[in-house]
């Protein structure tokens, strides 16, 4: 990694879309330290919009973009990313649904892959305004009609892990659709697939009253990444995590490479860690990380705390494939699961 070119095509990056945004659009993030940190704020509705669609009383609405800038970018990691956008409706707060969340994260993903070792901030952006323009503005605008946008809802936590206590399988199941993963649950076990063993991180790493904790098992079928996350989920504790994000990496016939990942509302850590199992050539293993957060924001650095405690557990099962200097990565044929 060429730390100082990295750096160098960081600012000026910085500087061009400095000189083609307005100061109120793209602006030095205030909520975070030091100078890596950036946020764009769009308009997504109007208050000409909401009169013209006969929506009365209703504040304008802003999405924004927040990008941390890892010294691995442009030339190994594109950056990490947060996708907010939020309003009020008689007297709720409402945030987007996760799932369109997810469809501009595919769109950043897809950028990345067709421009890898480029600086794609500014084609974020325009794939993100193109997206408002073309079907967020409507979805927003049926969703404030209709009356029933959904709410996102997250539970903190700042108690030290406890002896697992079993939740009741309603429980488990509202957690289960919560993050998004009901395929994974619901489907099919194939004969004789058993439970795999789950390891979890020893000690946690804590910064600022946050608390994260690395968990690991062994798998060998995408079924069994349901499996693994309802009985982790058995643990009252794990349940009631603020995030608990997780990828898989599985080696199927022919060297074919079927990965994936959820980032459970905490946006770009999905990805982290996907990123993670494919730098160190991980093959079929399945790592989640729970994070309970402790009311002060760590900006970029629970990024670092993510890979950081999940490298660690994953270097202590041995799946860390430590090579020398030099040698390249094997190349593989990839395909993503479905959720």
């Amino acid at each position: 990694m060429d730390v100082e070119n990295n750096k160098q095509l960081r600012e000026d990056e910085i500087i061009v879309l400095s000189s083609i945004y307005e100061s109120d659009v793209f602006y030095p993030n205030k909520n975070y330290e030091g100078d890596k940190s950036y946020t764009f704020k769009f308009p997504v509705l109007t208050a000409d919009e909401f009169i013209s669609n006969d929506i009365e009383d209703q504040e304008e609405i802003y999405l924004e973009l927040n990008i941390f800038f890892q010294e691995t970018y442009p030339s190994e990691e594109p950056p990490i990313y947060e996708i907010e956008c939020s309003w009020t409706e008689k007297g709720i707060d409402i945030s987007l649904d996760e799932k369109y969340k997810k469809i501009i994260s595919k769109k950043f993903m897809e950028i990345w892959n067709d421009f890898k070792g480029e600086v794609i901030v500014y084609e974020w952006v325009q794939a993100l305004t193109d997206y408002i323009e073309a079907e967020l503005k409507d979805i927003i605008i049926e969703s404030i009609k209709k009356n029933n946008a959904s709410t996102t809802v997250k539970v903190s936590s700042n108690e030290e892990l406890k002896s697992p206590n079993d939740s009741s399988d309603s429980e488990l199941d509202e957690n289960l659709k919560a993050m998004h993963i009901s395929s994974f649950s619901n489907a099919p076990i194939p004969e004789g697939v058993e439970l795999p063993e789950i390891f979890s991180s020893a000690e946690p790493i804590v910064d600022r009253k946050s608390v994260f904790i690395a968990h690991i098992a062994p798998i060998q079928y995408v079924t069994q990444v349901g499996m693994v996350v309802r009985e982790l989920l058995k643990n009252k504790k794990i349940a009631k995590a603020t995030h608990n994000m997780f990828a898989y990496r599985i080696e199927e016939e022919g060297g074919v490479i079927n990965e994936g990942n959820d980032d459970d509302g905490e946006h770009g850590a999905g990805m982290t860690l996907a990123g993670l199992l494919e730098v160190i050539d991980a093959r079929n293993v399945f790592v989640m990380v729970s994070r309970w957060y402790g009311g002060i924001k760590l900006g970029p650095d629970r990024f670092k705390h993510i890979k950081d405690i999940a490298l660690q557990l994953l270097d202590e099962h041995g799946y860390v494939q430590h090579k020398k200097k030099g040698q390249q990565p094997i190349k593989n044929n990839k395909k993503k699961s479905k959720k």
